[in-house]
């Protein structure tokens, strides 16, 4: 089944849905940790950073 978005507007705000199918992925026993920041959007367990989106 391919996705079929729909968009309302409503006065200036749009709101979209998106109905599909999600196959999960399967389990295994790797875990990984994620610490929410303020300098660093995230910075994980194995040591990756994750750098702050900017709004424009």
């Amino acid at each position: 089944m391919s996705p079929s978005p729909k968009a309302v507007l409503i006065g200036t705000r749009v709101s979209i849905l998106v109905e599909e199918e999600i196959t999960h992925l399967p389990s295994n026993e790797q875990v990984i940790g994620a610490d929410l920041g303020l300098t660093s959007f995230v910075v994980l367990s194995d040591g990756e950073v994750v750098g702050n989106p900017r709004l424009r």
